[in-house]
């Protein structure tokens, strides 16, 4: 059974072009997949040879995109982006939700590390 941890990043971008980059082909493409293809709610991420199948299943423009993965189809799994825009000083955080055996979180958290540090260079924030 897999189990739930959530990951907070600060990044150096408006709330809108961090939107674009979570939620949009291109966007996606830029940093978390060689390329990506959306097809009526389905979103293909391809890395070299490998590809998987994510389903968008809720989102609000600049505030949140959640996805499954097609092999999660019949189960609670999904990850999450969820931007949070600090009132006081304006930064902006990205707050990364996904799920892992415990014996694999600290690599899933490794995971997204790096991806989100691309990320940050694509939006040229870092």
């Amino acid at each position: 059974m897999r189990s739930k941890f959530t990951i907070e990043y600060e990044i150096g971008s408006t709330v809108s072009s961090l939107y674009n980059r979570l939620s949009t082909e291109n966007g996606l493409s830029s940093w978390f997949a060689d390329s990506v293809d959306l097809n009526n709610g389905v979103y293909t991420f391809k890395w070299r040879k490998v590809s998987e199948q994510a389903r968008l299943i809720a989102s609000k423009e600049n505030s949140f995109i959640k996805f499954q993965w097609e092999e999660d189809a019949d189960s609670d799994y999904y990850f999450q982006f969820s931007i949070v825009s600090h009132e006081l000083t304006g930064d902006v955080s990205l707050i990364v939700e996904d799920f892992a055996l415990e014996c694999d979180i600290e690599d899933s958290v490794n995971f997204w590390d790096t991806n989100i540090a691309k990320l940050r260079r694509a939006l040229g924030s870092f």
